[in-house]
């Protein structure tokens, strides 16, 4: 519905999951998340459900004795009307994950966060209220075959200077 600058790229952040079980092994997996203002103007930590939830659809009963313990995010910071990052940002967070209701809802959402080994925790780049799509979007607006891009961390991104990547695709059903 609009144009994007730069600066939307680094929106989507680097996330990493640690989960333990109660004898202390560990498992870790890696994703994409982005900081969203909500319409109360608050930031929230949004993410795949199977990106926190490490037993999320898996038939290995096994990893349901995994806890999530911590999360671990980076990105970039800089100046939110600049279109170049500053430098790297890192900190980890306690989680207090939520998770919508329906099983079916690849979606995790945490709203409140306590950063552990931070200096200076500031986000830059977030989504605003305002640019999410609203049911009307979806019922009127948005239409098989319409393009879309997001940013993302899939294994292929940008390593070496720790970049999310743009993927393309195109809405291939109904989004009503």
């Amino acid at each position: 519905f609009h144009g994007l600058t730069n600066q939307f790229l680094y929106a989507a952040y680097k996330v990493s999951a640690t989960f333990v079980d109660d004898i202390g092994n560990a498992k870790s997996g890696t994703g994409t998340c982005f900081f969203v203002k909500n319409k109360n103007d608050d930031l929230c930590l949004i993410s795949n459900r199977h990106v926190f939830d490490i037993s999320y659809k898996k038939a290995d009963n096994s990893l349901a004795k995994y806890t999530l313990r911590e999360i671990e995010i980076s990105g970039k910071r800089g100046s939110p009307g600049d279109n170049v990052p500053e430098s790297d940002l890192s900190f980890s967070i306690v989680p207090n994950v939520k998770f919508s209701g329906d099983s079916n809802n690849d979606i995790a959402c945490i709203t409140k966060t306590i950063p552990l080994k931070a200096n200076d925790v500031r986000i830059d780049y977030f989504i605003p209220y305002s640019f999410l799509a609203t049911e009307t979007d979806f019922q009127q607006r948005l239409m098989v075959c319409d393009f879309l891009a997001f940013p993302g961390f899939p294994e292929w991104h940008d390593k070496q200077a720790n970049r999310p990547i743009l993927r393309t695709g195109t809405i291939s059903s109904d989004p009503r």
